[in-house]
């Protein structure tokens, strides 16, 4: 997606939009960032749109920093577009993967864990910054959504959720009036109104729930949204990739460990406990070194699967970091320890010589080059979070030799 320059960024504007864009420029490179496809598509009519969770954690760690209104602000305003919009799912949790049109109504109805995972943890700093308690409640519905629906039962997280069901885009998420007044009764026409639920549809002729109501009564239509959820369980499900992936499934680890030490959540613990469990005993092998994916094998003996391909460093950067968060909050040394042999062998291996770290090992198959991503993508740089998880490392121990490190890699991203 090709950066907006601020420019054209202000093409079509109103005047209030226009004058917070502007004072968002004036403040710096940092605030420029969401201009690409937050606040500028929304009015310029550009799609489709990505969420950018890098952009966000940014954003609120510049917020911590600087205390600067606008900053937060540029982030509640995309947080809460988002939250609105039909690219999340409104009844069961969790997003969708991009939105087609310009306002994050009309999602690509995909779901995919890096997402969610990453997702679940901009909302739960958002209600840490903030206050919001509905921001709470979002990371809680990502992450239940993600236990009842994308998790093995070995431990492990499934990669993706499909788009359709029956040959068919969306069916599974949409609703048509007769739908809903059939489930609610004499409650459809207040849901209806808070979702904009309408005779036409929003998209092929059935709605797409977008919440446009107040958030009194999106408290009071809870009940209304679990029987819609329970009739939509005896929908024919989408399919999913049941694949387990090491990179995606340590962001979700991560994830699930944090929410569990902010919000006192036991239960998140237990599934953060059970997926490191099956992570370092499924995916390690007996030399120390990861594999990539696993996938159950048919008979599904549970726990009995194949693992497959070497790791990448995103593989052992986001496991890393994971593991870190989970030792944060139960101080079971033995996540510590894990952390710190994996990051042993992430130096050992994937460190360059001039700073930073090559995706891919020292004994990989030859490649015509040897990659090195230094930018976030839609899930972050493999040298970003390998960075950080040496300077948490080096916090712990106290060994320097992680910061000379950390400092080498930072030298390649400036």
């Amino acid at each position: 997606m090709r950066p907006v320059l601020v420019q054209d960024s202000f093409d079509n504007m109103r005047s209030g939009d226009l004058r917070f864009l502007q004072e968002a420029a004036r403040l710096g490179p940092v605030h420029v960032l969401l201009l690409s496809d937050e606040l500028a598509a929304s009015q310029s009519g550009q799609a489709p749109k990505f969420p950018r969770p890098s952009v966000y954690e940014l954003l609120l760690v510049e917020y911590s920093r600087t205390q600067d209104p606008t900053t937060l602000d540029m982030v509640v305003r995309s947080v809460d577009a988002m939250i609105d919009g039909g690219i999340y799912d409104q009844v069961g949790g969790g997003f969708h993967r991009y939105s087609t049109d310009e306002r994050w109504l009309v999602p690509h109805f995909e779901k995919m864990l890096y997402d969610n995972a990453q997702l679940a943890r901009v909302y739960l700093h958002a209600w840490q910054v903030t206050g919001n308690e509905f921001y709470r409640t979002i990371t809680e519905e990502i992450l239940d959504y993600v236990v009842r629906e994308m998790t093995d039962p070995a431990g492990g997280f499934y990669s993706t959720q499909d788009a359709d069901s029956e040959g068919v885009e969306g069916k599974f998420f949409v609703w048509t009036p007769d739908e809903i007044r059939a489930v609610l009764d004499g409650g459809a026409d207040a849901f209806m109104a808070a979702y904009a639920v309408t005779r036409h549809g929003n998209f092929e002729g059935k709605s797409i729930l977008e919440f446009v109501g107040d958030m009194d009564q999106r408290s009071g239509l809870a009940v209304a949204r679990h029987k819609l959820y329970d009739v939509r369980e005896g929908r024919i499900h989408p399919g999913r990739d049941e694949k387990i992936l090491t990179s995606w499934n340590g962001l979700m680890l991560a994830a699930f460990a944090e929410a569990a030490r902010a919000l006192d959540r036991e239960d998140y613990c237990r599934v953060a406990e059970r997926n490191a469990d099956f992570l370092l005993c499924e995916l390690r092998q007996e030399n120390g070194r990861l594999h990539r994916t696993w996938k159950a094998r048919p008979e599904q003996v549970e726990g009995s699967g194949e693992a497959k391909l070497n790791g990448y460093l995103e593989d052992y950067s986001y496991l890393i970091e994971g593991l870190l968060e989970l030792y944060q909050t139960s101080f079971d040394p033995r996540w510590f320890v894990a952390a710190r042999e994996l990051a042993e062998t992430m130096i050992a291996h994937y460190q360059s010589p001039d700073g930073g770290f090559f995706d891919t090992s020292d004994d990989h198959e030859a490649l015509i080059t040897r990659p090195r991503d230094l930018q976030d993508n839609a899930t972050p740089s493999g040298n970003g979070v390998a960075t950080t998880a040496l300077l948490k490392l080096a916090g712990l121990t106290n060994d320097m030799r992680y910061v000379g490190i950390s400092q080498r890699s930072l030298e390649q991203m400036q």
